[in-house]
């Protein structure tokens, strides 16, 4: 007979024994116990199926005990193990009877593994005479008092078996860690591995590995994302959990559709909150509805689905008005206060004006978190503009909302203005900010800010240099000219003329009349204070030029040249003063030094 058949009666046999019995089946069982039978198979098959039972009819127990005494010697074994399950005094005096070690070794072994599962004592195991004396001790007993004596026993036994399996399992984490210590770089993947896809505690310690490494530095091998894909088909909701957690933090290859499919199906609550977050990683049209499902389910997924539906809406996956309108009805029920962040953007993306509105007292009482998310996303709505503005007048860290807010709708010098009042979180941002709003904005409206609103020379080149050579028409070309005029003034302020001449290369190849004579005066300054005097007496700036340059040169070196070549080029149309200076500094190289007197200096 085939092992397939056999299974197949085999499980027949328990689901029969799981039933109440009637007086006619038992017999027929009963009859199939003869140590005479007709079936052999049938008769060991229904044996097995009794040992794996914690209790049997009585009516089994006279015709396995003959059957042990006259059944055939191969059936012996599997006829003491039933005895077992029989649980009685006399069970027990036969099963310590085939217990003596005199006994064929298998019977012997078998008798003894029965005694074990009846009574517990796995400290008598072997012990004929303690076998003996325990069941002489306990002859008077009642059958109340024995079943009593035997549930004490079975109940110490499974202590002592707790015991050893966490002493095991301790051992077991201990040995696995130190192992995964000392590994090698490339074995330290597949353990890490081998760990998550084995027994509860060693893959708690492979999940607390994982992230160890990853708090180092370490690289993740990709076997472990392969596990951690693995586990999200777990039956234990929990491991689920802790899988799709490690699905998010490692974003393995080919996430998308193992993910997908486990959150499709998910039916836990805890398991689908950690699945919902690792799903945002890969929003697709097919998550939508156990999206939806789950936001509408209750506080438990309420955040997770929110930070799904919020990928999806920013991918363009969420665009059907019956679903947009589903997630505003669950996230109005919840109330603004209770919603995270990602809950807020995403009631004012798919709700009412009336959902907006209400949204907007988080600017004023809401978290850090949700004041962010608030003004953030208010802040590409023109009707929210002041009160966006309003708040990060509070509140310094909704500077970048404001920023945005700005860029969006405030397309001049006033909204440059207006960011640069406002406080910011750090230097840092405040540079940062300014220079998106400047960044935004068209040449004339930079070129204005940094006339009438910057004062910083720094913060001012900075958002002139923003400024593109690229003109739209010759009005525009013109406030790209005068800007770039501007940011060679600046530079000069900075002491930086070689950025003053590189701001003058931006102008364009005919600039206005106007603006002709101030570009000579900037270019011949900033020649002149490199020493590049040749060049700067090309530049044709007159002599007001020349004496700005050397007031900005100061006592360098060249100082003294551009003097003597202003005498030269210039000497007819100076003033006496005009000479008198220019001769102090031209005659300061002239000057040889005092030669110290014989007793100076020691």
């Amino acid at each position: 007979m085939s092992t397939a058949m056999e299974s197949v009666r085999l499980d027949a046999a328990a689901t029969l024994l799981r039933q109440e019995l009637s007086s006619k089946t038992i017999r027929k069982l009963v009859q199939i116990l003869s140590p005479t039978p007709q079936d052999p198979v049938a008769q060991r098959l229904l044996l097995v199926a009794i040992a794996a039972r914690p209790i049997t009819p009585p009516e089994f127990e006279e015709p396995i005990i003959e059957l042990v005494a006259r059944g055939e010697t191969q059936i012996r074994p599997q006829a003491l193990a039933a005895l077992a399950s029989v649980g009685t005094w006399d069970a027990a005096r036969v099963l310590i009877d085939h217990a003596a070690p005199y006994m064929a070794p298998e019977v012997s072994s078998a008798a003894n593994a029965a005694l074990i599962r009846m009574t517990g004592r796995d400290d008598l195991a072997g012990n004929i005479e303690g076998w003996r004396a325990w069941l002489a001790e306990r002859k008077d007993l009642d059958e109340d008092q024995w079943r009593a004596e035997l549930l004490r026993g079975l109940t110490d036994r499974i202590d002592r078996l707790s015991v050893r399996e966490a002493e095991a399992t301790t051992m077991a984490v201990d040995g696995f860690r130190r192992l995964f210590l000392v590994a090698p770089y490339q074995d330290r993947g597949p353990l890490l591995a081998e760990l998550l896809l084995s027994t509860d505690s060693l893959r708690e310690l492979g999940i607390e590995l994982v992230y160890r490494d990853l708090a180092q530095g370490r690289q993740i091998d990709p076997a472990v994302g392969e596990a951690a894909l693995t586990l999200l088909a777990e039956s234990d909701p929990k491991v689920r959990a802790e899988a799709a957690k490690l699905v998010n933090t490692l974003s393995p290859e080919n996430s998308e559709s193992p993910v997908t499919q486990a959150l499709v199906n998910e039916t836990s609550p805890d398991a689908a909150a950690a699945l919902l977050t690792a799903a945002a990683r890969w929003p697709n049209a097919s998550v939508v509805k156990p999206a939806l499902r789950w936001l509408e389910f209750g506080a438990a997924t309420r955040d997770a689905a929110s930070t799904l539906l919020l990928a999806l809406d920013t991918a363009g996956l969420l665009t059907s008005p019956a679903d947009r309108r589903r997630v505003a009805s669950a996230l109005r029920a919840a109330g603004p206060e209770r919603l995270t962040p990602d809950g807020v953007r995403l009631i004012i993306r798919t709700g009412t004006d009336d959902d907006r509105e209400a949204v907007t007292v988080l600017l004023n009482t809401g978290t850090s978190d949700q004041r962010a998310a608030a003004s953030s996303e208010l802040a590409r709505r023109p009707e929210f503009f002041d009160r966006v503005i309003a708040a990060a007048e509070r509140d310094p860290g909704l500077y970048g909302s404001a920023v945005a807010a700005a860029i969006a709708h405030r397309h001049g010098a006033d909204g440059y203005a207006l960011i640069r009042r406002l406080d910011a979180p750090s230097d840092d941002a405040r540079r940062a900010g300014l220079l998106a709003v400047a960044r935004s904005l068209p040449p004339r409206f930079v070129l204005e800010a940094a006339r009438q609103y910057e004062t910083d020379p720094e913060m001012r080149a900075a958002i002139l240099s923003t400024i593109g050579n690229a003109a739209a028409n010759e009005a525009e070309q013109r406030d790209i000219d005068q800007a770039m005029i501007l940011l060679a003034e600046t530079y000069l302020r900075l002491a930086n003329p070689e950025n003053s001449l590189n701001a003058l290369a931006s102008i364009s190849a005919e600039p206005a009349p106007d603006d002709a004579s101030k570009i000579a005066e900037i270019k011949t300054i900033s020649l002149l204070w490199l020493n590049r005097i040749d060049e700067a007496i090309d530049a044709g700036a007159g002599v007001d030029a020349w004496f700005t340059a050397l007031d900005r040169i100061g006592a360098e070196p060249h100082a003294e040249v551009v003097a003597q070549r202003a005498l030269a080029r210039f000497g007819n149309v100076l003033s006496e003063s005009e000479r008198l200076r220019l001769n102090s500094i031209a005659n300061v190289a002239q000057t040889p030094p005092t030669e110290p007197k014989p007793n100076e200096g020691g």
